[in-house]
Parts: structure tokens; sequence; C-alpha cells
């Protein structure tokens, strides 16, 4: 992210990527739709909660859709080299 870029306090963390929980499409919908924790099953707030995510739940719909945005033009960019390449 950019801000992680710029900060110069961040710089260590750069290259720093944990592997998180996965997600189900329509998991990863409500989520996107900022479903409350009490909406949520409760395996679900289970393995949030190993994350510390519950408490962040308002900013996930926020964070998530910068990600899925992010992923998709990648992926409009792959997509789109593959096809010159031909």
């Amino acid at each position: 992210m950019h801000c992680q870029r710029v900060c110069p306090e961040n710089r260590a963390y750069l290259d720093l990527v944990l592997e998180g929980p996965s997600f189900d499409e329509a998991t990863t919908r409500q989520l996107l739709e900022g479903a409350k924790k009490d909406d949520l099953p409760p395996d679900l707030v289970t393995m949030l909660g190993e994350w510390r995510l519950t408490d962040l739940l308002e900013y996930l719909p926020r964070n998530l859709g910068a990600l899925a945005r992010r992923a998709a033009l990648r992926q409009g960019t792959q997509d789109s080299n593959e096809g010159k390449a031909r």
C-alpha cells in the first residue's frame, strides 16, 4: 500500500506478508457488505477472533474492497498482456 511505502517507520515491513484466513465468495460478499458480528456464523467469528479482526469489522469492507479492486486490476493487466503475446 502507498502509505507503507512513504512512511519511514514502515520500510522494514514492506515485504512482510502474513498468510491470513481465507474466505469463500459468499463470506467475502458478507464482509464487503459490512456485516455485523452478530450477523456472522459463529465459526467465522471464531476465525476472525483468532486474527484479532472482530474489532475491525467496520474497516473490512473498505480494506477488502481495495484488495479486490487491486486484484481485478492486476488480473486485467495480465489478461491484456497475454492477449498481446498471442
